[in-house]
């Protein structure tokens, strides 16, 4: 005879399993700055990836306010990169003030409903640890490189030369055969309006974050820009997609 007490228990038991663990899933935690060498402006803090790795999430946190008076200057964000079309698909900043001590732990603390909330809307799974890895690198059998390309226009000298456009590509080779195969992921044309600083101009992405599958890689690129005297680092996320077959070829093709 089935003891239907015992299976209604097992039943209510599973179910508080099963919710205990979709919450955990989107549980989130202060995350870890990586990069501090690179003493890049707001800092880059990774979060995590959707669960389908086509979004990315990230937090900036800074206190840096060169001549201006604190907490001026002062800000936390949360930021949502889609992989595929290079758009920033959420934004959110919270400024400095002067109702409580503006640190990362506080921040973190005082808006984690609201982050949490908007995370777990975008699907974002918060990873334990982030690798930058460094161009060139291995991976399941391929060597990854990252050409750019960078058209100028104007005299020889560099400083009067002006950059017109630029091409991002993912070089991939396979270790065994020693074949090369191209695919573009990022291409940007500046107009004569733009203002391009020098440094920028010369910015190359030679890291990325790649996720947890290995199919999706958000490169790196770190540009320098002046603001009235000062200097500071600034850091661009690009997306590139690894794993469709479309737009590997000897040739290049736009990102799918």
């Amino acid at each position: 005879m089935v003891n239907f007490k015992c299976v209604i228990v097992s039943v209510m038991a599973l179910h508080l399993f099963v919710n205990s663990a979709c919450s955990q899933e989107f549980e989130y935690f202060q995350p870890d700055e990586i990069l501090q060498s690179e003493k890049i402006h707001g800092g880059f803090y990774p979060i995590g990836w959707s669960v389908e790795e086509s979004l990315f999430a990230w937090a900036k946190f800074n206190t840096e306010t060169f001549d201006a008076t604190p907490p001026e200057g002062y800000f936390f964000q949360i930021n949502i990169l889609c992989v595929k079309t290079q758009e920033v698909v959420f934004e959110k900043t919270y400024y400095g003030d002067e109702s409580f001590e503006f640190t990362l732990k506080n921040n973190w603390k005082k808006h984690y409903k609201e982050v949490k909330a908007k995370l777990k809307e975008y699907g974002i799974k918060q990873n334990k640890a982030f690798e930058a890895l460094t161009f060139p690198f291995n991976h399941n059998g391929y060597r990854y490189g990252v050409p750019v390309e960078k058209t100028f226009r104007g005299e020889l000298e560099e400083y009067q030369q002006r950059l017109i456009e630029e091409k991002i590509f993912i070089e991939r080779m396979d270790i065994s055969r020693n074949d090369f195969l191209k695919k573009a992921v990022a291409r940007k044309v500046y107009k004569r309006g733009d203002f391009i600083v020098f440094d920028e101009s010369r910015a190359f992405p030679n890291k990325c974050i790649m996720s947890p599958s290995g199919s999706k890689l958000v490169l790196l690129k770190i540009k320098g820009h002046y603001s009235h005297g000062d200097y500071s680092k600034h850091l661009e996320l690009i997306g590139a997609n690894l794993s469709t077959p479309y737009g590997w070829g000897p040739n290049y093709y736009p990102q799918d």
